[in-house]
């Protein structure tokens, strides 16, 4: 089964991530969608004149290729990959300039702080969101997460982050 756990405001839908084929629903899915209000949109400062800034984290197979669609779309700006480790020298997505980050060199605090985003998309583990949810609760960060492991406690956590 795979979740998919997606935050978004009245200014945004999901369509645009289901039509790129990054989010097809298939049998026995789990979606959650929660809609923020006017203001906590207006707190965000986010228009639809710009593009939906994105952070990645998980690097495998499927966020390489979801790090491809997202790279390419015009609508969004792939701002960062996060995963567990990187090689000694800088690393990038590809033909970009799509810094590739490992999490082990620093906290996700000080990247959102760094390279900030509107959205996060999850392709690594159940535990990584107790790393960043915080932020994503704190930012009202829309978080798109693709997680077929999330324990009950893990999925209700997640749950109360917007």
């Amino acid at each position: 089964a795979w979740f998919l756990i997606v935050t978004v405001d009245s200014a945004y839908s999901i369509s645009p991530l289901v039509e790129l084929g990054v989010f097809r629903s298939p049998p026995n899915h789990f979606a959650w969608i929660k809609h923020t209000s006017a203001a906590e949109k207006a707190s965000k400062e986010i228009s639809i004149d710009h593009k939906i800034r994105i952070g990645l984290i998980g690097y495998g197979k499927t966020g390489k290729a979801v790090a491809n669609v997202l790279s390419t779309d015009s609508r969004f700006k792939l701002c960062w990959i996060a995963r567990r480790t990187v090689r000694e020298q800088a690393q990038s997505h590809p033909d970009t300039d799509i810094p590739i980050i490992g999490m082990e060199e620093q906290s996700f605090e000080a990247l959102f702080d760094r390279l900030p985003v509107d959205a996060i998309v999850d392709f690594s583990s159940s535990q990584a969101v107790h790393r960043y949810g915080e932020m994503v609760r704190q930012q009202r960060l829309i978080l798109v997460s693709a997680i077929s492991a999330y324990s009950k406690s893990d999925l209700d956590y997640v749950r109360s982050l917007g």
